[in-house]
């Protein structure tokens, strides 16, 4: 297995019930914090989670990522989702692919924050 598979098979997909405390310990609390009063934030946390739910539950896993799934309606209550969910401020993003694995954008992100997003394993 090469090292990019090994990333992706280790890395956090929307589903995994510690997906958003991943996220949060690259974020904080207060980010978290956030992400739990606005959950219909087309760049939130539980608007991807959801969007993930739907495709599962229409059958279009792999077909369509979370992000075009809230483009398509499929998530009540949330539109303008632009493919990333952000992060403390909207300097770092993530991106969530059509398996599900959630992404880490090194580019935009300060050298602090991508080091701990590789100590939780997320893929650039």
């Amino acid at each position: 297995m090469d090292f990019k598979m090994f990333l992706e098979s280790t890395a956090p997909r929307i589903s995994d019930p510690d997906a958003l405390d991943r996220i949060a310990r690259v974020e904080g609390e207060p980010w978290k914090k956030l992400q739990q009063s606005r959950q219909n934030s087309a760049q939130g946390f539980f608007a991807y989670l959801r969007a993930w739910q739907a495709l599962e539950k229409e059958g279009y896993v792999g077909e369509l990522s979370p992000s075009e799934a809230i483009n398509m309606d499929l998530v009540p209550g949330v539109r303008g989702a632009d493919g990333a969910i952000y992060g403390e401020g909207g300097y770092t993003r993530y991106r969530v692919d059509r398996q599900g694995v959630i992404h880490f954008d090194y580019g935009l992100a300060r050298k602090e924050k991508q080091q701990k997003a590789k100590q939780e394993g997320f893929p650039p």
